[in-house]
């Protein structure tokens, strides 16, 4: 990665941030669109597979098809923010924005009925909202709101945790509405750790360079279970140092038999 002045580019990105709601605006309409783009055009290619007639809904959603795909580029070229001045690199970070945005959005539409049986047991189980934010330090330090479900009763009770707060944690389903930040742009599906805004010169290089990459719903650390801020922070610096695509791939496949594990 090319060395940058990281505090210039911190400014710069606050400065960005603070005009107003305009950008948050654009990342949540982008969001939304994704979705609904997205979803409708699997269930029109998966529809391609299962009819006798496909050369001609080819053609007719060819264009549907042509239109969605250029929204999730652009809105992806839009939201990804580097500061490596390799063209490269860019167009990689690029398509890892393009399928972080397609992965999320496929997997919030089809994980939706999922959705909707947590958001009822929580209101069932406990009073209360059914998510909460917490707040996290995104790429160049923006300080953003993670979405997670519940797993705590409001008030003090000798046991904190809901009942069904506990298996949401389990089996880490309580991080699934963190998907929403994926579309927004603060988070990746795979990046480093996401850190507290309290701790973070603790838990990051001396050089910041942990801060010039999104942070990730999984990652390099998550999976290898850092159980020290030490190791937490070699293992960050490791995969940004080693980054590709192929490298995502594969810590996205680990993750499920890691959080089936238990770690």
């Amino acid at each position: 990665m090319n060395k940058t002045n990281f505090d210039d580019e911190t400014k710069q990105d606050r400065l960005e941030a603070s005009k107003g709601t305009i950008p948050i605006f654009i990342n949540g309409l982008g969001a939304y669109f994704s979705v609904a783009l997205t979803s409708v055009s699997f269930m029109i290619i998966l529809s391609l597979f299962l009819s006798e007639t496909q050369i001609v809904e080819v053609n007719s959603f060819l264009p549907f098809l042509s239109v969605t795909a250029i929204f999730l580029l652009f809105y992806s070229f839009v939201t990804t923010r580097t500061i490596n001045g390799s063209s490269s690199y860019k167009l990689l970070q690029i398509l890892k924005r393009f399928f972080d945005v397609v992965i999320s959005s496929m997997f919030i539409f089809f994980i939706m009925p999922v959705f909707i049986l947590i958001i009822i047991l929580i209101k069932i189980d406990s009073a209360g909202p059914v998510f909460f934010r917490i707040k996290r330090v995104g790429q160049y330090g923006k300080i953003f709101d993670a979405y997670k479900f519940r797993t705590m009763h409001l008030a003090p009770v000798k046991i904190p945790v809901t009942r069904v707060g506990k298996f949401l944690r389990r089996l880490a389903l309580d991080e699934l509405p963190m998907f929403y930040n994926i579309l927004e742009g603060d988070l990746s599906l795979v990046g480093p750790r996401p850190r507290f805004p309290k701790d973070i010169a603790e838990t990051v290089d001396n050089d910041k360079k942990i801060l010039t990459v999104k942070p990730g719903v999984t990652g390099l650390s998550q999976i290898a279970h850092a159980t020290s801020l030490q190791q937490l922070i070699e293992l960050d610096l490791k995969y940004i140092d080693k980054w590709s695509l192929f490298l995502d791939f594969m810590i996205i496949l680990k993750t499920p038999f890691v959080v089936l594990r238990n770690k």
